[in-house]
């Protein structure tokens, strides 16, 4: 019989998280063995099968895990055999490398991809796309060479390590190749003194972001360069011509520069006309307004360049004053024009609104009547719309509010009176009118008949009652509107006075009616029966 042996030397790598099998194998002795773990241990997550030998699980610490395993036959006397192993544990190979550099051409490239996990060494290769022509991966996992086209290159790379079996892991990437860094900006914009300026500066190739700077010469006074931006700013202050180099640095490693020569020039400010608008103006009333300017040569000359002036008015050619008696109502537009020493001009077009007097045009408001609705509309003319309106001094009747927007005056008045107020108009001209008026209300009580009931009369005799009212305004009108008095009874039209000798017995009903002479008028009925017996 031949000796028991452990076959097995060496047992495969594993990678923590995948699924894991092999098998232990033994030769000699007498068939079925029986395995077992001597010392040592397995990695976690993997088992020792006694009857079959097979090692399997899914690892899951990575690391080197020495252990030794014995075999037993099944002959008599029994055979064991031992033999020490061993099982690594890598991580799962990935690509650590997302994003690469911009390459420049006719700069040398070198770039190197990262990988983790597995076991080294590692071994690269393009598997899909193509490099920029110029480069090439290495085996060794770094990129370079000098490319030599521009463009944007996709490619796929997988990485293969040195664990057996061997793990291999791929990245989709890309190279942005440019060309070499250049300032594109050849001129640069005049800038005026006291005026803001602002011009970009432009540049192409190399890697972002850029860094630009002053390398020779100076700026306009007021200038400066952004570091970041490339932009010049500021508000020159001083005429002249500027001549300076820019330089700009990209983020290459190693770095490239790129310089040019430029200049501004700066020139002297003409003059600006600085009123943004004019008043409006009322006619037959003085006006009285200034032009005024800022830059270029004192002292100024002003005209007018278009347009017309509204009647009345007249420009100051050496102080810019309009002034005058407008003598028309309308919106006048034109446009002015100021020259300077050195004869530089401005213009600035110009609206004047002239607007008629502003006047309150209602004259009297109507009377109320005490818990009754009542409605007024105060009315004005002239001016600029919209117009506000506002009580200066008294008061309305209590119950009574004036509403400020439309002139109205609504409400139910509360309490018998005569109410003396002042109210105020404003337009919507700059500077505003106003125009004010002393007005009043009489609230009055209201009509009512008050005679509840009349005495009877008898046939033939005379007869005689008043009808008595209270409230309302002025005289009263009495008048029968219904039914109608026995023959020979009347009613006093003014005195409301029934009276006569009424000729015919029975039961006479009627209705009265009274109306007093304020205005607004008012009106009521009453009804009542005269028995004559």
């Amino acid at each position: 019989m031949a000796p028991l042996l452990i076959s097995t030397t060496q047992l495969p790598d594993a990678v923590a998280g995948a699924a894991y099998a092999t098998a232990l194998g033994a030769s000699g002795g007498t068939t079925p063995y029986l395995w077992s773990l001597r010392n040592g241990a397995l990695p976690p997550g993997l088992t020792l099968d006694g009857v079959t030998g097979i090692v399997s699980g899914t690892p899951s610490a990575v690391g080197s895990y020495a252990f030794s395993v014995d075999v037993r036959d099944t002959s008599s006397p029994q055979q064991t055999a031992t033999a020490g192993l061993r099982i690594i544990v890598s991580a799962p190979l990935v690509v650590s490398t997302t994003s690469l550099p911009n390459a420049i051409i006719g700069v040398a490239y070198h770039v190197d991809l990262v990988a983790g996990g597995g076991l080294a060494p590692y071994t690269w290769s393009v598997v899909g796309g193509a490099l920029p022509p110029g480069l090439t991966l290495r085996a060794g996992g770094f990129i370079d060479g000098t490319a030599t086209v521009v463009g944007s290159f996709a490619f796929s790379v997988r990485v293969t390590d040195g664990s057996s079996p061997s793990q291999s892991a791929s990245a989709s990437l890309s190279i942005t190749v440019t060309p070499p860094l250049s300032i594109r900006t050849m001129t640069l914009p005049e800038g005026t003194v006291s005026v803001a300026y602002s011009a970009q500066l432009d540049a192409i190739g190399g890697n972002l972001p850029y860094t630009w700077s002053l390398r020779m010469g100076s700026l306009p006074p007021g200038l400066t360069l952004g570091a970041s931006t490339g932009i010049i700013g500021g508000t020159p202050t001083t005429p002249g011509t500027y001549d300076f180099a820019v330089r700009v640095t990209d983020s290459s490693n190693p770095r490239e520069n790129a310089n040019r020569m430029l200049s501004i020039v700066v020139t002297p400010s003409g003059p600006t006309i600085t009123t943004a608008s004019l008043p409006g103006g009322v006619t037959g009333t003085l006006y009285g307004s200034s032009l005024s300017a800022s830059g270029g040569s004192t002292p100024y000359a002003w005209a007018i360049a278009a347009g017309t002036l509204p009647a009345g008015l007249s420009l100051d050619p050496v102080t810019g004053a309009i002034s005058g008696t407008p003598s028309a109502v309308g919106t006048f537009t034109f446009t002015v024009r100021v020259t300077d020493a050195a004869m530089d001009t401005a213009t600035r077009t110009f609206s004047i609104v002239i607007a008629a007097p502003l006047v309150i045009t209602t004259m009297s408001l109507p009377d109320g009547v005490a818990r009754d609705p009542y409605a007024a509309t105060l009315t004005a003319s002239g001016g600029i719309l919209a117009y506000a309106w506002s009580i200066t001094s008294g008061a309305l009747p209590a119950g009574l509010t004036l509403n400020a927007a439309t002139g109205g005056i609504n409400g139910i008045p509360t309490t018998p009176g005569v109410y003396t107020f002042t109210v105020r108009v404003q337009d919507a001209a700059s500077p505003r009118q106003s125009a004010t008026l002393a007005l009043s209300i009489t609230v009055g009580d209201r009509l009512r008949i008050t005679t509840n009931n009349i005495p009877n009369a008898r046939l033939g005799q005379t007869y005689a009652t008043a009808l008595n009212a209270s409230g309302g305004d002025g005289a009263l009108t009495w008048s029968i509107v219904a039914g109608g008095l026995p023959p020979g009874v009347t009613l006093d039209a003014v005195t409301g006075i029934i009276s006569g000798t009424p000729g015919g017995g029975g039961n006479y009903p009627f209705t009265v009616s009274v109306t007093d002479s304020g205005t607004p008028q008012q009106q009521t009925q009453a009804q009542f029966t005269l028995r004559v017996r």
